[in-house]
């Protein structure tokens, strides 16, 4: 093929042989650069884009939360007045007005009596309402008001105004306990544009206010307070939007057909969203201009290499592709690859440096690499192996005991109780008690065929290849009595009460119709009976 190449071109010298292929080197190391960069400057604006949409989610989120907490907090404070509890609709009337026209948080304070009836609506110039029709009965906040519940972030579409408002409301009852009506307060909703309006950063950035059936309720832009979108279009794509998981970038296109990227989480406990988007033009506008620019730069660079690679020796060219295929190897995943710098003692300090270079930075990736994988399979709590680790290792030992006929023993052990002394101790002292409950149990065991992880929580696992289960039920008992014997206090309240724990023991010899998942269900029957019979106790199993 390169010899073809060499007669189409009539390329008969070393020279030009050695300057195409130079040419084809530097175009090829620039268009990879070129491509590279495009990549990962791509992934760069993506990754900030989601970073910003996420901090600006958080940011609009604890921003109406904390304000929906305070007005809540006032409308209890309504509720709770004396002259409220004895339903004075004059001296509550003088109050609740009072407090609408000097603070201005909410819109209207309202108090709807038991028959379901308007009496007191600040918002409304005659503020007592002594012959009004309009029953709200059947608002959700009335309901849980009669169960004796607080209501709150519900939005409702008033039936006088036609608005759509939130609704904070606290139920009233009188001293004897006798209900006597609801007070809510009412905020229009473009109390929470206004707070949106001030954290929407990007001239398409949006903050969207919908509910969980996907119908958009608010809808904030950079440039201005906008009433909702009635799209259908819209409408649907933010409903699948919002069965996406918090803190995951998403995109969708929106009535004009343009690529968004959105972030979204949930509000009031899952009956509303919150979504901040920006369109995906806005965001990649500024790396397409710089891969423009990195076009020209790398076709300047080629012209530049181009030239520059024309006197460069024959014996350049060896290092250079050894070092190619180094890195190629690497690339592979070779990590313990590395130059014999044995054999370019004669080359250019410069290369000699680069080659040294290459072997620190391949050692460095190996040595690394092994870290990772070290780290990946260590719980980061007790420093024992973790569920990850355990896995690999059961499928391993499952494998060789199969082929072996040998049997394989598991146990699973629990702390008894472990929720009830992290509630009186706290949780700091909770993973206290876990590091030593694995300490003691990683020394108890010996064989360093076994091995003791961290399943998850308060719950331990040992793999133990080659073990029959009266050994497995002794190491299991002794691994109880250790725990016992550290007498870790478990109650404040009774010195004489000490962390112990449960275990279940379970012995499979692997055949073809079993599998480890077998052995570890029969491991957790073993550990449930042992909990459900008392606890601080060794069950054993060996059969499904």
């Amino acid at each position: 093929m390169i010899y073809k190449i060499h007669r189409l071109l009539r390329l008969d010298g070393i020279t030009s042989r050695f300057f195409l292929w130079a040419f084809v080197l530097v175009f090829l190391t620039s268009c990879l650069y070129v491509i590279l960069f495009v990549f990962i400057d791509k992934k760069h604006q993506v990754d900030d884009a989601k970073d910003d949409l996420s901090y600006g989610l958080q940011q609009q989120k604890n921003l109406i939360v904390n304000w929906a907490e305070d007005r809540a907090e006032e409308v209890r404070l309504f509720a709770s007045f004396p002259v409220t509890k004895e339903t004075n609709i004059d001296v509550m009337a003088t109050r609740f007005k009072y407090y609408h026209n000097h603070h201005r948080q909410l819109d209207s304070i309202v108090f709807i009596n038991s028959d379901g009836h308007v009496v007191i609506d600040t918002a409304r110039e005659d503020i007592i309402l002594t012959n009004s029709t309009i029953s709200l009965k059947d608002r959700h906040y009335f309901k849980a008001a009669l169960a004796g519940e607080e209501y709150i972030y519900d939005i409702v579409t008033s039936k006088a105004t036609g608005e759509q408002a939130i609704i904070f409301s606290s139920p009233v009852f009188s001293d004897t306990n006798q209900f006597q009506g609801v007070v809510f307060g009412a905020v229009h909703l473009n109390v929470i544009n206004e707070l949106l309006y001030e954290t929407v950063k990007g001239d398409t950035a949006e903050v969207i206010f919908i509910n969980s059936d996907g119908e958009i309720i608010s809808q904030v832009t950079s440039k201005q307070n906008n009433s909702p979108q009635k799209s259908e279009v819209i409408a649907k794509q933010l409903k699948d939007v919002m069965k996406s998981s918090d803190n995951d970038l998403i995109t969708y296109k929106d009535n004009n057909g343009d690529e968004m990227f959105a972030m979204v989480t949930e509000l009031f406990d899952g009956r509303y969203y919150l979504v901040n988007q920006i369109s995906k033009k806005e965001i990649l506008a500024p790396h397409y201009k710089m891969v423009a620019f990195m076009i020209i730069i790398g076709f300047l660079i080629m012209s530049i290499g181009f030239v520059l690679v024309i006197p460069i020796s024959r014996q350049l060219l060896k290092p250079f592709i050894t070092l190619v295929q180094a890195i190629d190897r690497v690339k592979t995943g070779q990590y313990e690859t590395q130059i014999d710098e044995q054999k370019f003692t004669t080359s250019p300090r410069e290369l000699k440096q680069l080659m040294q270079s290459f072997n620190e930075m391949a050692r460095s990736i190996h040595k690394n690499k092994r870290m990772l994988k070290q780290l990946s399979n260590t719980d980061g709590l007790t420093g024992i192996a973790n569920r990850r680790r355990f896995e690999e290792r059961l499928a391993k030992e499952w494998q060789i005991a199969k082929k072996g006929s040998e049997p394989i023993s598991l146990i699973f052990a629990d702390v008894d109780y472990f929720k009830k002394y992290n509630d009186q101790f706290g949780h700091l002292m909770g993973d206290s008690c876990l590091i030593q409950l694995a300490h003691a149990m990683k020394s108890l065991i010996e064989n360093p065929n076994y091995l003791v992880a961290r399943y998850g929580g308060e719950e331990f696992v040992i793999v133990m290849p080659a073990t029959t289960s009266d050994e497995a039920t002794v190491i299991a008992e002794e691994v109880r009595q250790q725990v016992k014997d550290l007498q870790i206090r478990r109650s404040k309240e009774n010195k004489n009460q000490y962390i112990t724990i449960s275990l279940g023991v379970a012995t499979i010899t692997p055949t073809e119709t079993l599998t480890k998942e077998d052995l570890i269900q029969l491991a957790d029957q073993a550990l449930y009976e042992a909990k459900s019979s008392g606890r601080n106790q060794v069950v054993v199993k060996n059969t499904l």
